[in-house]
């Protein structure tokens, strides 16, 4: 079987030379660890994930998402989802913003405080 120490180091270790790559890279780092997550909770010892860290991964990668999609990405409930969401926009870790291009939709967006982990992440 293969360590989970390999899979970050085969998936996650490459240098990032264009955004594309750096994309990559993003989303190689959080497939690893939520495959991680989902080998935990296979194994029968719950998530390793909170659902926060669920959205910060997404969000990660996406930059921003609408509210709707970033609720699909979540196990939580409606109730729940938007509960999370307050205590997050109150640290400071998210904000929402209206959608330039349908003000109907409300979008989720990262704060800048994770541009370093974001940065970092990209030359790994």
């Amino acid at each position: 079987m293969v360590s989970f120490d390999h899979i970050i180091r085969s998936r996650v270790a490459r240098t990032a030379t264009t955004r594309s790559d750096v994309e990559q890279n993003l989303a190689d780092f959080v497939t690893t660890v939520t495959s991680f997550d989902n080998m935990m909770i296979q194994a029968g010892g719950g998530p390793a994930l909170t659902p926060q860290a669920y959205l910060v991964l997404t969000l990660l990668i996406h930059g921003s998402l609408p509210m709707k999609d970033a609720m699909l990405h979540n196990p939580l409930s409606y109730r729940a989802f938007y509960n999370m969401l307050d205590k997050l926009k109150k640290r400071a870790v998210v904000s929402v913003e209206s959608d330039n291009s349908d003000r109907r939709v409300r979008r989720l967006v990262l704060s800048t405080n994770f541009e370093p982990i974001r940065a970092y992440l990209s030359q790994q």
